[in-house]
């Protein structure tokens, strides 16, 4: 139980960290294009 709540919330920090990278990156070439 304990290590499946760890599990969900290393890829709930996972698809955070990914859509803050796809974001920024957007901006990025948004900015520079």
């Amino acid at each position: 139980m304990v290590t499946e709540l760890k599990l969900i919330l290393l890829l709930a920090d996972l698809l955070a960290i990914t859509l803050a990278c796809k974001r920024f990156f957007h901006t990025f070439l948004l900015t520079w294009f």
